[in-house]
């Protein structure tokens, strides 16, 4: 029934005399209760990828409250998530002095540049699992802000495409 109604709008040559164009109100109603809840659903997904995302780089800056974070972007949503790339401390740039040479180097290098010995305090900063969780922060933040773009992107369509609709109907009427 549905594919016969798309045939005839889409192959008659006058569509506002057979009267097959245009939006009820019934239609738009379950239109807009359609696209309402395909927006929340990408605006939740957007919080929880973007919480993901804080707490992953947390893990991956040895921040002392990853959690917390995590919980106060999931909640809040983008402003907590600013604050926090604004506010996280880049420990792994803080210097430190070698204890045999005395020249200073980051504290996130594992050996002295110029006597080369090792750095006991560069454990939390290197190793396997800072990368994975500095790659899945990008990931997470990355689809974060694609279902943010793309909730902008239906929202302006829809109510494109419902203006013209209710256009359309109420020429007809």
């Amino acid at each position: 029934m549905f594919l016969d109604k798309v045939r005839k709008i889409r192959y008659s040559e006058s569509n506002f005399e057979k009267g097959d164009v245009g939006m009820s109100p019934a239609g738009f109603g379950y239109a807009f209760v359609l696209i309402w809840f395909l927006v929340c659903g990408f605006g939740l997904g957007s919080q929880i990828l973007l919480a993901f995302a804080v707490y992953y780089d947390a893990k991956a800056k040895n921040n002392s409250d990853p959690v917390m974070w995590a919980l106060l972007t999931g909640f809040l949503g983008w402003i907590p998530a600013i604050i926090y790339l604004c506010m996280r401390g880049k420990e792994s740039d803080r210097l430190i002095y070698c204890p045999q040479c005395g020249i200073p180097h980051r504290v996130s290098m594992p050996n002295c540049p110029q006597c080369g010995a090792m750095n006991p305090y560069a454990a939390p900063f290197i190793g396997p699992q800072i990368d994975i969780w500095r790659k899945r922060s990008k990931l997470c933040l990355i689809w974060a802000i694609v279902l943010f773009v793309l909730i902008f992107v239906v929202v302006f369509l829809i109510i494109f495409l419902m203006v013209a609709a209710v256009t359309a109907y109420d020429t007809m009427y």
